[in-house]
């Protein structure tokens, strides 16, 4: 036999030549090729959507790594703002993202404790699961942040534009502008003067 399935009917690339080879030669063997490899195509598809590479986005020195059933828990706080990224670990444009939003970060830690940084790897704690604990309805890809002001938890999402892209001013501002302490802030931009 040309093709054998395995046991535990998961598609296995080392069987991939022999498939196409068989699939050629017999096309009646197609109807057993499909079932495996529709396994594998969703897989493919996430990964040309997310724009993912062999790189990594890395540690974060001023995010705090959040697992689904955590997010509530470590970033709803009724003293503190928090802003969540969702990114994925291989994720080309998240890469590029991750020291503009670092700075961004550290420039508001300095001046203030009122305003917490998280995030989280939607590939690692899986989307589904990610958007079910927290009821959001996801329609764009990563990246993505929202931001939860203290006492509340209502989410509001960042427009794509202030995620910071070029420049760590564009997210730190657009904190500034929804933070429930501007003048936490303000406050510690007159000291340094």
């Amino acid at each position: 036999m040309l093709f054998s399935r395995p046991s535990s009917h998961i598609f296995r690339l080392s069987n991939l030549s022999s498939c196409i080879f068989s699939v050629r030669s017999h096309p009646f063997m197609l109807t057993m090729f499909l079932p495996s490899f529709a396994c594998v195509l969703p897989l493919f598809i996430c990964v040309a959507r997310a724009n993912m590479n062999s790189e990594s986005v890395g540690p974060s020195k001023h995010y705090v790594e959040l697992e689904y059933d955590t997010i509530k828990k470590k970033m709803y706080k009724k003293d503190k703002d928090a802003l969540i990224v969702f990114y994925s670990d291989k994720c080309e444009h998240c890469q590029k993202l991750h020291p503009y939003q670092e700075k961004a970060a550290a420039w508001i830690k300095k001046r203030t404790d009122k305003i917490l940084f998280g995030r989280i790897d939607t590939h690692r704690e899986l989307m589904a699961r990610i958007v079910k604990q927290l009821g959001i309805e996801v329609s764009d890809t990563i990246p993505f942040a929202y931001f939860v002001k203290a006492e509340t938890n209502e989410l509001i999402k960042l427009d794509h534009s202030s995620l910071g892209w070029d420049d760590h001013e564009k997210l730190r501002d657009w904190i500034k502008e929804h933070t429930s302490f501007p003048d936490e802030l303000k406050k510690k931009k007159q000291k340094e003067l």
